[in-house]
């Protein structure tokens, strides 16, 4: 999704006014939160002795982008590419 159709639906669904400047600015906080834990769900997908993985297409407005999914007993990472082309684990 977009951006701005990010901030169009939380208006008109929930009713919460949010700039572009302050919906960026969320994501980088997000994107910093969450970088050890991801590092971390890496780490146990690389340690695993067997791993399950898939990948599928996923129609996303004009684009076509891949999901693919790595799972051990233990974590699960999932990864969205813009081409099929390996993962970066």
């Amino acid at each position: 999704m977009s951006r701005r159709f990010v901030i169009e639906m939380l208006n008109a669904v929930y009713n919460i006014p949010l700039s572009l400047g302050t919906l960026v600015a969320c994501e980088m906080e997000m994107a910093d939160a969450l970088e050890k834990p991801y590092d971390d769900i890496k780490q146990a997908v690389r340690a695993a002795a067997a791993l399950h993985i898939d990948e599928t297409g996923w129609h996303c407005f004009q684009a076509r982008p891949w999901v693919s999914v790595l799972a051990s007993t233990h974590a699960v990472l999932y990864g969205i590419r813009s081409t099929r082309g390996g993962c970066d684990i």
